[in-house]
């Protein structure tokens, strides 16, 4: 589904537009971008993918649209390898407090903005390891910066090629992408207390203990935890599906109290590993986790569990 934002322009204000648009989770073949003047729309991780594939793609000239903006972390290098999780777990480990933590990040993220000459893209505020995701930075974009056409504001209309701003400002285009992010539908499921819900904020709290669903028996949702939070994906997935099949084995692990706020890195272990004994034996796994952190070379990956 669209977010709110794109459905907010459809209606009446769309029936003159000549521009192509397309969602970020619809467009899959961005070698149409070549040679076509694109309006991406939206300021966070799909708007900088859309940015990084026109600039991959050929497109003619870029124009970015967007309200605010969420934090990357600028690298040159590809965006699976941009961020750098066993870091993190290595001071979560050593138990170094959530203020110091963030006191780091954000050092590190203002000089890294500063080297990369995206001072003027910087949020608002500062980076918070329990309420914001660091996406990786892409390169393709941080290299073609200066190419960039940067609005701050919202769409108001589209007429014709031209698309009109809620300020007043207006432009040209070919095709316009929208990178605004997505609605949650759980309305297949059936069951009553999901049906109505639109965003992971919502679902959240409709999970005990992070993966339970308090609405239905035996069924678990991965996202709400682990999909925005500053981990490695398949690691903190394989963590939770271990658990998640000790519970429907009758282990108990879970309740149905929600958690609010997102669990990181190898917090996620912890929090795992006080619900399921079976899983991680007291006094052997987390030795077993520390010699992985330290002991594993750099450059080899991660065991998942």
């Amino acid at each position: 589904c669209l977010s709110d934002w794109s459905s907010d322009v459809c209606s009446s204000d769309l029936i003159k537009s000549s521009i192509e648009e397309c969602h970020s989770s619809g467009l899959r073949d961005a070698s149409v971008l070549a040679a076509k003047d694109v309006v991406v729309v939206g300021g966070g991780a799909s708007a900088y993918d859309l940015l990084d594939l026109c600039f991959e793609h050929g497109a003619h000239r870029v124009k970015w649209v967007y309200r605010s903006l969420k934090w990357m972390r600028p690298t040159r290098r590809p965006k699976h390898a941009a961020t750098d999780v066993r870091r993190l777990a290595r001071q979560q480990m050593l138990g170094v407090s959530l203020a110091t933590t963030n006191s780091l990040i954000n050092r590190d993220l203002h000089v890294r903005y500063a080297k990369a000459g995206l001072q003027e893209i910087l949020p608002d505020g500062t980076f918070d390891l329990r309420r914001h995701q660091l996406i990786p930075g892409r390169r393709r974009m941080i290299g073609n910066f200066s190419r960039i056409e940067r609005y701050r504001g919202e769409i108001a209309a589209l007429d014709g090629r031209t698309v009109r701003l809620v300020d007043g400002r207006s432009f040209q285009g070919d095709t316009l992408l929208w990178g605004t992010g997505y609605n949650l539908d759980l309305g297949f499921l059936d069951v009553e207390g999901l049906s109505g819900l639109s965003h992971l904020e919502d679902l959240e709290r409709r999970c005990g203990s992070l993966f339970l669903s308090r609405d239905a028996p035996n069924l678990f949702f991965l996202a709400p935890a682990v999909l925005e939070t500053n981990v490695s994906t398949p690691w903190a997935y394989a963590h939770a599906s271990k658990s998640i099949v000790s519970h429907v084995r009758g282990a108990n692990v879970f309740d149905d109290t929600p958690v609010s706020g997102h669990v990181n890195a190898f917090d996620l272990a912890r929090f795992l590993a006080r619900r399921d004994r079976a899983s991680y034996p007291r006094g052997l796994w987390y030795p077993k986790y520390l010699y992985e952190l330290f002991c594993r070379p750099r450059h080899v990956p991660m065991p998942i569990p």
